[in-house]
Parts: structure tokens; sequence; C-alpha cells
């Protein structure tokens, strides 16, 4: 599925509603470490984005990036989850049938109107319907997460308890 840069990078494109408001990109630098025995340039990067509902989401990664060949060497997001770190790099030509498509492989292209205009053409329904499809999706998905965040900062309950309680709330998520 051939996907224009622009299109990827814009979440309110590749979905074809307004999801976001707004995004703010930060790039705080650490310092010069090694990594796979490249100097690289270490790097925290804070994402805030504003949802068109009002509400901020806030996330983001360390990224140790190596100049020479304009690409960080690894990657780890804030919090949980695992790095990405690129090994035996070898730069040069690469071999055209890389880029080729397999033979029992369809190409499909995103259309202009994102994935929304996807859902519509596969679904059959008027994009009202799935817009009220996805507002009721994301309505439910934060009250749901207003709920843990209730439980998370519950003084009064052990971090046991928190997570039973949680877990217990979860069991009922569709």
């Amino acid at each position: 599925m051939p996907l224009p840069m622009s299109q990827a990078t814009d979440m309110n494109q590749l979905l074809g509603v307004k999801v976001e408001e707004g995004r703010n990109v930060t790039r705080e630098f650490i310092g010069m470490e090694d990594v796979e025995g490249k100097q690289c340039a270490h790097y925290k990067v804070t994402i805030t984005t504003t949802l068109a509902n009002g509400t901020q989401s806030t996330g983001g990664h360390h990224e140790w990036f190596y100049e020479p060949l304009n690409t960080f060497i690894r990657w780890q997001p804030l919090g949980y989850g695992n790095a990405w770190i690129l090994r035996n790099i070898s730069q040069g030509a690469q071999p055209a049938n890389l880029f080729e498509i397999p033979r029992d492989y369809n190409a499909m292209n995103i259309p202009a109107g994102g994935f929304m205009e996807m859902l519509q053409q596969s679904s059959g329904r008027s994009q009202s319907e799935v817009q009220q499809g996805v507002n009721d999706a994301n309505r439910d998905a934060k009250q749901e997460t207003d709920k843990l965040n209730e439980i998370r900062n519950n003084p009064n309950q052990t971090e046991q308890q928190k997570i039973q309680e949680a877990l217990k709330m979860l069991e009922g998520i569709k």
C-alpha cells in the first residue's frame, strides 16, 4: 500500500477525519553517547497532541541520532516498551528487487479521504454513519480511560487493589 509521507505523518489525513486539533513536538538534547560504535546525539522527544474532543495526550521517545547516516541508531519509547537498535548497517545501493511488490500481492492505494473513505466504501455506510461510529468509540474510550485514571489516583487503595479493580473493569470492555 503506497502511502505519501504527507498523509502518513498527518493523523487527520491518514484517517480522513479530524481526530487531532494540534500537535507539539519538542526535542531535548541529552548528550553525545556511543551506540553500536557510533557517536550519536541522544535526544528526548516529547509529543503533546490535542485531540478534536479537547483532551490532551502526551508521549514520546528517546532517540540516538547518527548524523552521518541522517537517522537514529537507537529508539526507545518513554515509559514502557522495547528499544529498537539498528545493527550491521552497511551503506550502498540496494538491489532493485527489494522494492518490487511480490507477484501474489495486490497493490492498493489509500483514497484521498483516508481510512474513513475506505470504511465507507467497504461498509456501504454514509460518512455521517461512519463518523458517528468513530465518535461513539472515542467517547467510550475516553470514559474507560477516565475510569482507569480514577482507579489509578485513588489514595485509599493499595497498588494491588488498584490492579485488581482495573482488571475487573477491563473484563467488560469490548
